[in-house]
């Protein structure tokens, strides 16, 4: 264990900041697309998705610009309505445009610019495996969107194949409801053997009363700003999620996890082992003083992740480090 070096971030890349998750006038926004694209690329992002409810839309042409791109993609639906036709339970999966390779193997025809999908019946698990499914013969990629906000429960998703991510922050659903954290189905999956990555998000709609930008975004480590490398990346798990502190490197290094960050008021090492595995470090009361910390490893982790935490609960998540990767 002593001798193993793993690099959290592959290779030295550039810095790409987006939003996966945003809702426009196309479905239940009060943004036009050109406004919302325009608002982001203003306040530094170079990449997001309108991921339109049950619409699939491709504004590349229209809305690309130098230093700013569109990942073409949609939400999709399941919901269970109770006897008074209200929403008991819903399926949010996402789907993104896959790479350029994925796109050509499709077994299906590719979507189209503002071709719509039907809700399928709710079936729990098997409805969102199926949804996972259709986006992957689609040339997708997918993920699974808050869990918590949408009232499943956990057998509903977590074996769910072919996600490549859980939304474990929802800034829209935080502000809400208190609904949009969720690290503890991750862990879940994770502890199953699923890997699985995270997001955060903003899930933004823009109406005047719920200040819904710039809360949740992912920071991805690519070779540039094209669609197939920031797929890519996302495939890879290349990137790491933030609501405000910043990771600058992560990884293990003679059989010590570590991470550099922006000051932070404490560092948590959340493993899959037995019971107290992991660890947390903590810095000064109130103070956001810690820019590193270690955690020994004790040769039992099926995985490895961090978390960064300011002194105002603002958070940064790396993906897992799978250990089973590497021969130890």
């Amino acid at each position: 264990m002593s001798g193993i070096n793993i690099k959290g971030f592959k290779g030295n890349k550039n810095w790409y900041k987006g939003n996966l998750h945003s809702h426009t006038t196309v479905s239940d926004g009060k943004l036009e697309p050109k406004e919302a694209v325009e608002l982001y690329k203003e306040n530094g992002y170079s990449f997001m998705c309108l991921s339109e409810h049950d619409i699939y839309t491709d504004f590349r042409d229209e809305l690309n610009s130098e230093g700013f791109i569109l990942l073409p993609g949609i939400e999709c639906s399941s919901v269970l309505y109770d006897e008074n036709y209200e929403r008991k339970k819903i399926h949010h999966l996402h789907g993104i445009l896959g790479t350029s390779e994925m796109q050509e193997k499709a077994k299906d025809n590719l979507f189209k610019h503002m071709e719509t999908l039907d809700h399928p019946p709710f079936e729990g698990a098997k409805t969102a495996q199926d949804i996972a499914d259709l986006m992957a013969k689609k040339g997708c990629i997918s993920t699974y969107n808050h869990p918590l906000w949408s009232r499943v429960d956990q057998e509903d998703f977590i074996n769910t194949k072919g996600i490549f991510a859980l939304e474990i922050y929802n800034h829209g659903t935080v502000l809400e409801s208190n609904t949009g954290y969720d690290t503890t189905h991750w862990d879940t999956m994770l502890r199953q053997g699923n890997r699985v990555f995270a997001f955060a998000s903003d899930d933004n709609h823009n109406e005047d009363f719920l200040p819904d930008s710039f809360g949740g975004w992912i920071m991805v480590n690519a070779e540039s700003l094209d669609h197939d490398n920031i797929v890519n990346a996302l495939i890879e798990g290349n990137y790491y999620s933030s609501s405000g502190p910043e990771i600058y490197d992560f990884g293990i290094k003679d059989g010590v996890a570590y991470v550099e960050c922006s000051p932070v008021n404490h560092v948590h090492f959340m493993s899959g082992n037995a019971i107290n595995g992991g660890f947390s470090y903590w810095g000064e009361p109130k103070e956001d003083s810690l820019t590193r910390a270690e955690f020994k490893l004790r040769g039992n982790e099926t995985y490895i992740r961090i978390e960064c935490v300011d002194k105002y609960g603002k958070k940064a998540w790396s993906n897992p480090i799978f250990m089973d990767d590497f021969e130890i």
